[in-house]
Formats: C-alpha cells, structure tokens, sequence
C-alpha cells in the first residue's frame, strides 16, 4: 500500500483506506476523516487545527525520544550544537548553580522551617513550628542565612528517600549503593550526620514508610533537613516515581 503525499493547506485528498480502522499505517499529519466523496471513499483536510490520527503513546514516545538536553540549573533546552557534556545553557546559570548548590524546585517553594540540633521545626524568627501548619512556614529567603534549615514536604508530588548511615568513608553501601544505581539524575545530598543521604525527586508518596536497610520514604506531613551538600553532580529533580513504587 502507498501512502499519500503531504497535501498542501486547506487541500481535500481522497483516501483509499478509512483512517479511523488503520490509524496506524498513515504518518502523523493524517486527519480524521471530514466527509466522504462521490466514490463513498474519505476526504480529509490539511488543517493543523484536526485531530491527528497518530496514536498518543507513539506520539509521546518520540517526544521522549527525540527531547533535547536540558540545562541542570533551569531545566531550559540546551543550544543544538552544545558541547558534549554540556550541562547549563549559560554563564548565569552555571555561577548561580555552583554559589548555591541547593535546587530552584526547592528554593521556590514557600514551605521552608529552621530546626535547632535536636531537628524540632522553628519559624523564620525561632518560634514553634509545625510540618502541617502552613502559617510556621516560610520562603527560602527568609530562612537561607540560617545553617539549620529544612523544607516541608505536602503531598504535592516531591519527596525524599531518607537512606540512614550508608556512607563509609564518602562512599554508599549495601542497599543504599543498590537504590542509588537504580535512581535517575537527580538531586541528592549528604544528611546532616555526614553519613546519610537524602534523595530528591518527584513520585507519588502516601503515607511515610519506615523500610528495612535504613531506608525511609516521605511525601507529606513532615519535614526534611536540608544542607546544601550535594552528593554527585545534578541540581535538578527527576522523576523517581517507578524506584519509589519497587521500594514501597
């Protein structure tokens, strides 16, 4: 079977084959039929404004495919002819990532809490605070010149694995070494132990849970301390979701 040629704008074509049975063997710019001619065979317009024939998932699968790197720091699209290696589309952006290593998904939401050393949650000025109280919360400037800070986490889909003492002498472990291997890029950085991780990403979390290994996940209802200590090189989030769900 030969497949037609792209039409021009606002051209009617006459089909051989009724697209809405066999959407699979007609390229993407193939539209719904819009009526049918004298011969009872479907007529179709070159409108870009017609729903297209393609199925959704390869639709979605060559965007995956064919999307371009990204910058680490804003998440914008990297120029076509970067460098291999490349990792942020500008000056601005690669300073800014090394002066404040925490991430922008992170500083841009206004759920941020001191804590003293025992890890109990202070506002901005040092009173009580609370995980499920938005009025104790504050933005990421009104907390960044305090060393002990931590940012809420409410169910809007970030969350953290918390891997308990699984760094000896700067390296992972056990079954955090195995959860790490299995992770896409994505932020992580050491815990305020010094032996400790905390991975960030995106996932949907219901309930915290307490896993075997040192393992914890969370998505809501409490908060993580946060240092700024980068653990690899990635200042973005991920999507973590599918390790989540073989951890839970």
């Amino acid at each position: 079977m030969t497949t037609p040629d792209r039409p021009a704008a606002d051209e009617l074509v006459t089909l051989p084959i009724d697209l809405t049975t066999e959407p699979g063997l007609w390229p993407e710019w193939m539209y719904r039929p819009q009526g049918i001619n004298t011969d009872g065979l479907p007529q179709v317009e070159s409108l870009a404004n017609l729903r297209l024939v393609e199925p959704v998932e390869r639709r979605q699968a060559r965007r995956v495919k064919s999307s371009p790197p990204r910058c680490d720091r804003c998440g914008k699209p990297l120029a076509v002819r970067a460098r291999k290696g490349t990792r942020f589309c500008s000056t601005r952006c690669r300073v800014a990532a090394h002066r404040n290593k925490i991430p922008v998904e992170l500083r841009e939401r206004p759920r941020w809490v001191r804590h003293t050393a025992a890890k109990v949650p202070l506002t901005a000025d040092g009173r009580a605070a609370s995980s499920t109280d938005p009025t104790t919360w504050s933005t990421y400037e009104q907390v960044q010149h305090h060393q002990r800070k931590g940012l809420v986490l409410n169910g809007d889909g970030l969350v953290c694995i918390d891997l308990d003492h699984c760094l000896v002498d700067g390296r992972p472990t056990g079954r955090a070494a195995e959860i790490l291997a299995a992770l896409p890029d994505t932020y992580i950085e050491v815990s305020p132990s010094g032996d400790g991780l905390h991975v960030w990403g995106y996932a949907r979390v219901g309930a915290g849970r307490k896993l075997p290994g040192g393992v914890e996940v969370y998505g809501t209802g409490r908060y993580i301390t946060i240092t700024g200590k980068r653990f690899g090189r990635c200042t973005r989030l991920a999507d973590i979701g599918v390790v989540v769900e073989q951890l839970t």
